[in-house]
């Protein structure tokens, strides 16, 4: 598959004062399950290792609140190691980077690492499932996406040994132009919890498939799916140090990968809040970023939507993977024509919602991330409930959902009539909450959608192609979605306007958010010369 259903990713790592973190002697994890085997080191210059000092902490199930795998933490001396695998492995001849494996050699690795997953599909939605608390079913769909993210670069690495090098008029008849498209060098990436391979493969393949090096550091919450991509890149004979994978806390070895001076460019997927913090420390060099943050998108259902449909896309756009999805619809505008019927159809089909353990049968929304994220989520729903004119159509503020182990879990929540200047409606919450207000003109709409400081994603339902068509153009945002919600190909970049951030992923602008431009120009002659000062 080339087709990404939903792509999320966005950490709130500093507010969840990283409650998992407990940093201990190693020791075998307590569950109440046998969890699959899978990679728990660091992976440098082709091997798993213990970090400097053999730290460790304990990743657990944010269903069960239970411990599972027993994690390597990485330290200044483990980043400083990753970094000059991936520097030497980049720099020295023939290894990787310019004067590595030519593009169809790095296709055929990519590919090796797609058909990896495709072979182990089920195996790898569980590690990621019991790391994250995504239902199964989801968790699945993410594997066969990353697969296709894979198999989408690999292809358009092959396409670079043709196309690397362009020609060019130089309006000179004694110089010859070209422009060649190298690989930016050494990247530094860092990735978020909440579709955490998919995040890490939408960095992990275009970079490859450039001729880039990597040191990855994903978030500390739910690293297990990406510390076991060094097995992949292993089993399809990537070289030794051209994908290094860290672990450990954003504000320790994340901010020590950002600041290392040997890297070339940084790669930053989570908030608005942390994406600020990494632009400033790059301008220190200074040196390219990509940043993928915040959301807060819009979906607008006009009086003439399929209201069926319409019920399915709205809450595919904030219920899956528990509303932890940057690209989120978590502001619901609805025509008044419309929106009496709307509504009641959709908290009929929201109260059917079954919340539960992610690897049960029928269960169709998991915990989030973890306990303070889902006390966020009742914040926000306190918050709300002190409005007067805010109607609370479904959801409540009890410590955790009825009949649940760990107050991870949360009722998915639907407010209507939210006022403009509630935390609601301006926020990114990142959870399973959506804002209800009505229009009554397509004007009105527009104006609402692209009141927010976000730009990431927003959408539209109608039947009238021509409105359609003015609303692509009209809305602010990477990503403008008419009769649909939530699809990011992978052959179509995904990013964000405004406070969204900028660079891309996905499509062929994934691939040049990792190489750069090299002018080239030859004398037709070696005995030319301008004769200016002859």
């Amino acid at each position: 598959k080339a087709t990404v259903s939903v792509l999320n990713w966005r950490p709130k790592l500093h507010t969840l004062k990283l409650p998992m973190l407990r940093l201990v002697a190693r020791r075998a994890a307590s569950t109440s399950a046998p969890a699959p085997a899978t990679a728990t080191q660091l992976f440098i210059d082709g091997a798993f290792l213990d970090g400097a000092r053999a730290a460790t902490y304990t990743v657990e199930n944010p269903a069960t609140g239970e411990g599972v795998w027993e994690v390597a933490c990485a330290e200044a001396a483990d980043v400083d190691r990753a970094v000059a695998a991936a520097r030497r492995a980049f720099d020295e001849d023939g290894v990787w980077g310019v004067t590595g494996p030519d593009g169809a050699a790095r296709g055929a690795m990519l590919r090796a690492m797609s058909q990896g997953l495709k072979d182990n599909v089920k195996e790898w939605a569980t590690i990621e499932t019991l790391d994250n608390g995504k239902p199964l079913a989801e968790a699945e769909a993410d594997i066969e996406a990353c697969a296709g993210i894979f198999e989408y670069y690999a292809g358009l690495a092959e396409t670079l040994d043709a196309s690397g090098e362009t020609e060019v008029d130089t309006q000179d008849p004694e110089l010859h132009g070209a422009i060649r498209k190298e690989p930016v060098g050494v990247v530094g990436a860092i990735t978020p919890w909440n579709f955490p391979l998919l995040q890490s493969v939408a960095k992990v393949a275009p970079a490859l498939a450039a001729g880039c090096t990597m040191v990855l550091k994903p978030s500390p919450l739910a690293p297990m799916t990406t510390l076991k991509l060094g097995e992949l890149a292993a089993a399809a004979a990537v070289p030794a140090g051209v994908l290094n994978i860290i672990n450990g806390p954003g504000n320790d070895c994340g901010v020590q990968l950002v600041a290392h001076k040997d890297l070339d460019k940084v790669s930053f997927t989570g908030s608005t809040r942390g994406g600020k913090q990494i632009m400033a420390k790059c301008a220190e060099f200074p040196r390219p970023v990509s940043l993928e943050l915040g959301g807060k998108g819009a979906l607008i259902v006009f009086d003439d939507a399929d209201l069926t449909s319409a019920v399915d896309w709205i809450m595919c756009g904030i219920f899956m993977c528990s509303g932890q999805i940057c690209s989120a619809s978590s502001r619901l505008l609805v025509h008044e024509s419309v929106a009496d019927e709307l509504i009641k159809r959709l908290v009929e089909a929201t109260k059917k919602i079954k919340v539960g353990n992610p690897l049960d049968d029928g269960v169709t929304m998991g915990p989030l991330i973890s306990v303070p994220q889902a006390e966020n989520v009742r914040r926000y729903l306190a918050k709300a409930v002190e409005c007067p004119d805010t109607v609370v159509l479904t959801g409540a503020a009890q410590e955790q959902s009825a009949g649940l182990a760990s107050a991870a879990f949360c009722d998915p929540v639907i407010v209507g009539s939210v006022p403009l200047d509630s935390p609601c409606w301006t926020e990114e919450i990142f959870g399973p909450f959506l804002s209800i207000r009505r229009f009554a003109t397509e004007e009105e709409a527009v104006r609402l959608a692209n009141d927010s400081p976000y730009g990431l994603a927003h959408g539209a339902l109608t039947q009238d192609t021509a409105r359609a068509d003015r609303l692509t153009r009209r809305l602010r945002a990477g990503t403008v979605w008419i009769n649909c919600n939530n699809a990011v190909p992978a052959t179509m970049p995904f990013g964000g306007y405004k406070a969204s951030g900028f660079g891309r992923e996905m499509g062929p602008e994934g691939l040049d958010d990792y190489l750069q431009s090299k002018s080239v120009l030859r004398a037709r002659s070696a005995s030319y010369s301008w004769n200016w000062y002859a």
